[in-house]
């Protein structure tokens, strides 16, 4: 591997290592909106570890619940801060829909046909 790849191999890792700190005081600050002490991060984190897939969704409604409620952001930011791939998905969505509903309309007839 490179030095350059290297680079951004590390620069990649800090960003998740920063988007997993973000939306882990996100998740501390959605516990104090529900009314739990803080301390009750040390109760819920090992239990949301041996959940695994189970807890995301959890974590990502009590993390937007913190930045939304506690953290006085907008519901946009909110969202990508707890689900940063979710516009992602979205977008390719719309644009996945947009192509075949093009290739529905503009198709063509006969042996030519896709």
């Amino acid at each position: 591997m490179s030095q350059t790849q290297q680079g951004v191999v590390l620069n990649i890792l800090m960003l998740a290592g920063c988007l997993f700190l973000g939306q882990l005081m996100a998740f501390i600050a959605g516990l104090e909106a529900f009314g739990f002490p803080a301390w009750a991060l040390l109760v819920a984190l090992p239990a949301m570890v041996l959940l695994r897939e189970l807890a995301a969704l959890p974590m990502a409604i009590i993390g937007y619940v913190g930045a939304t409620e506690m953290w006085g952001w907008e519901w946009w930011q909110g969202l990508a801060l707890s689900v940063p791939f979710f516009f992602v998905v979205v977008t390719l969505y719309v644009a996945m829909t947009r192509s075949s509903l093009a290739l529905r309309l503009f198709r063509l007839s006969g042996p030519d046909r896709f």
